[in-house]
């Protein structure tokens, strides 16, 4: 039977599942899948469904008895609703019941529900009577059976997840007593280097190889693997203070912690890896080639000293580390840890906070907001001094030289000559000579192409410049000058 293309059907168990989601979104009452599937099976019950274009969109169900029936059901999806589906579904049944010579159709109707008894009513169904709380204990009844099944399922997820527990608790106390077995069998190695064999090892060498070899196809050659050096032998060590070697005696913190590695290593059966022995080795040197590797040194080597210590604690008194180790573990410690890193950053910090981004009595900042306004940027040949070359190229402006005094020297202007010797423009010197006057300034200008100057006032070239009838002052504030070179 079709009406208003819906086709009418008797329901069938493969029907089930594909009105599982009408069952879930759809409908509000306490059906489930579980539920129809047995009145399908009842030989009591006649279940007809409305089909569109093969998809379910409603059905409805009979309970008979003798000569009379129960409607159990009519639902439609809530998105084809208004459509039609229910009244035609109802035509279907009562259609079904005249030819099974039924007498009378049944039903219960929440009082609530205005819309269902409406449409009953249209259908000629009269009130007979009145069950109260008759759905509150519908209700009960069915959180009391979706309470039972959340029950057992959380049930079989606990012992799912108990299963897991012993699972990985085995592993972890297998792991851990082989990392104990293995600490302790290194423990009474006679050697203080530590050498740990690896089968892998010939593959990391020839990864780290063709990492090497990799790193050399760039634009810049071998710059990457000789930068280092050429900083440190280059000329800008001479007159930049982190690039000096370091000298112990001016530096009593760091002789103190080289004194204390070296003690832990001779004095006491404390072991170091041969990886970190070449790492901090390797860092020394560097610091005392040039003092800015000291703070390198310090947050690497930190980790080393921190295990050696660590070695003699466990040695002497490993009850008394177990004991600090579970603390520092634990919710206070963390929080402890945490509380301390927060205030050292605070007492770190917190005299900075108040300072601006931009300091206007270290850095040029209207001098270079008068550059950009009345000069032209792209051709001019600005003159300037190392401390605020930084700041310049942050307001788009070209400089003679910046803080990256490394890229001044003639190692990264100019190519090696035969005699082993860069040949090229060795700016930073130049930089240096002009602005202390052992240098005759104008010759530096004449080399370079300088058209302006900016200076700070209290500089030593701004004295000879001032008096000079060739350079013309152009902006001038507390602490900055700016000159157009005739």
């Amino acid at each position: 039977m079709e009406k208003n293309n819906y086709l009418i059907s008797e329901m069938k168990i493969e029907d089930l599942e594909n009105i599982k989601d009408i069952l879930e979104t759809d409908f509000d009452e306490f059906w489930n899948y579980e539920t129809l599937k047995e009145e399908l099976e009842s030989n009591f019950s006649k279940y007809f469904i409305a089909k569109q274009n093969d998809n379910i969109v409603g059905f409805a169900g009979l309970k008979i008895i003798l000569d009379e029936a129960d409607l159990m059901n009519i639902v439609t999806k809530k998105c084809c609703r208004h459509e039609g589906i229910a009244s035609n579904i109802m035509d279907k049944l009562i259609e079904y019941c005249k030819q099974e010579k039924i007498k009378c159709i049944n039903l219960e109707v929440n009082i609530q529900n205005s819309i269902a008894i409406n449409f009953y009513k249209k259908y000629n169904f009269k009130e007979v009577g009145l069950r109260k709380k008759y759905y509150d204990i519908k209700i009960k009844n069915y959180n009391k059976k979706i309470e039972k099944e959340a029950i057992e399922e959380n049930k079989k997820i606990l012992d799912e997840k108990l299963k897991k527990v012993i699972i990985a608790k085995e592993k972890f106390e297998e792991k851990n007593a082989k990392i104990l077995k293995n600490r302790e069998a290194k423990r009474k190695e006679p050697y203080k280097i530590r050498y740990n064999k690896n089968k892998n090892a010939k593959w990391l060498i020839l990864i780290m190889a063709i990492c090497v070899l990799t790193g050399l196809l760039t634009p810049l050659g071998d710059t990457p693997y000789t930068y280092l050096y050429k900083t440190m032998k280059g000329n800008t060590t001479k007159s930049i203070s982190e690039h000096l070697p370091l000298t112990l005696i001016n530096n009593k913190e760091m002789l103190v912690v080289l004194t204390a590695t070296l003690a832990l290593l001779i004095f006491t059966d404390t072991k170091i890896r041969l990886k970190d022995l070449f790492m901090f080795a390797g860092l020394t040197l560097l610091m005392f080639m040039t003092r800015r590797q000291e703070s390198m040194l310090v947050l690497l080597g930190s980790a080393v000293l921190a295990t050696l210590i660590t070695q003699l604690f466990m040695k002497y008194d490993s009850k008394g580390l177990k004991e600090f180790e579970d603390i520092a573990v634990s919710s206070l410690g963390t929080i402890a840890v945490v509380l301390l890193i927060v205030l050292l950053s605070v007492i770190e910090i917190k005299p900075k906070l108040d300072d601006k981004f931009v300091n206007p009595s270290t850095y040029p900042v209207d001098a270079a907001k008068y550059i950009k306004e009345n000069l032209d940027v792209n051709s001019i040949k600005l003159f300037n001094e190392y401390n605020y070359g930084s700041y310049l190229l942050f307001e788009g402006i070209p400089v003679f030289i910046d803080s990256r005094a490394d890229l001044y020297a003639p190692e990264f202007n100019g190519v090696k000559g035969k005699d082993g010797k860069y040949e090229g423009q060795d700016i930073f010197s130049d930089y240096i000579n002009t602005s202390n006057i052992s240098k005759y300034y104008e010759n530096t200008f004449n080399t370079y192409g300088i058209t302006h100057v900016i200076l700070y006032k209290n500089s030593k070239l701004n004295i000879f410049l001032s008096r000079s009838d060739r350079y013309k002052e152009l902006y001038s504030d507390k602490k900055f000058v700016i000159y157009e070179r005739d």
